[in-house]
């Protein structure tokens, strides 16, 4: 059985029990004939923002942490935000760590980033020793 609603011809399959038709250059399949007709009256579903992965150091708790940015926050106040997973941080469940991070907490991975970030890390290992030292000092001193 074959029919046409809105010019595209929708076609009955009695072995899948199902409606056949081609919308917007791809075949698909609907339970019924009015659901075909409703697929056909629907709206086209929108487009996703087009957004590269971007691997970058994101600051993040006191400390740069390596990332990759997914994608674009759509945030109502804040248009600089952006989707941050950590490439080290899962969580218990198995999943990446991921939230969300303004664009002045994340740098792109480059060989100029990666050196300053690297020495960043370093002076920051050497200040919390330094930290250490100075309370184990003062722990050392006398009271009244």
């Amino acid at each position: 059985m074959k029919t046409t609603y809105r010019e595209i011809e929708i076609t009955y399959q009695e072995q899948e029990n199902n409606w056949l038709f081609e919308l917007r250059g791809k075949e698909r399949t609907a339970e019924s004939l009015t659901a075909a007709k409703a697929a056909i009256d629907a709206p086209p579903p929108k487009e996703k923002d087009s957004f590269d992965k971007i691997e970058a150091w994101v600051y993040e708790g006191n400390t740069f942490k390596r990332c990759t940015v997914t994608s674009k926050a759509h945030c109502r106040y804040d248009d600089n935000r952006y989707w941050v997973s950590l490439a080290e941080g899962v969580t218990k469940r198995g999943c990446m760590k991921r939230f969300q991070a303004n664009h002045y907490n994340i740098f792109p991975v480059s060989p100029e980033n990666d050196k300053l970030i690297s020495q960043w890390l370093d002076l920051d290992a050497q200040r919390l020793a330094l930290y250490e030292q100075c309370s184990n000092r003062k722990e050392k001193l006398r009271h009244l």
